[in-house]
């Protein structure tokens, strides 16, 4: 599984967001909020380029990160860094 850096840092910037938006009250306050939907929206930009194992993954990590940027913030961003496609790895330049 790999993504572009672009992909990466939209899909990043999106759960920053969403983190920084989120608070534990927030089903109270905002009865229409939906955190799957939030997932579903930050992980977009990578839309179709994963396995349902890995998007699986990445959801959960994503989740997490929302409820918890302190605890999960590194994880998120050492996965996604390890998730970009490495041009070098391909000798036509292509990704994978």
């Amino acid at each position: 599984m790999s993504i572009t850096e672009e992909a990466r840092g939209e899909l990043a910037q999106r759960v920053a967001f969403s983190a920084f938006a989120y608070y534990p009250e927030i089903h109270a306050d905002e009865i229409t909020f939906d955190l799957q939907q939030e997932i579903s929206w930050c992980l977009e930009p990578a839309a179709g380029q994963f396995a349902d194992e890995d998007t699986h993954l990445l959801r959960d990590l994503v989740a997490r990160t929302i409820i918890d940027p302190t605890a999960y913030r590194e994880v998120l961003n050492d996965t996604l860094d390890s998730l970009i496609d490495d041009p070098a790895a391909d000798p036509d330049g292509h990704g994978e």
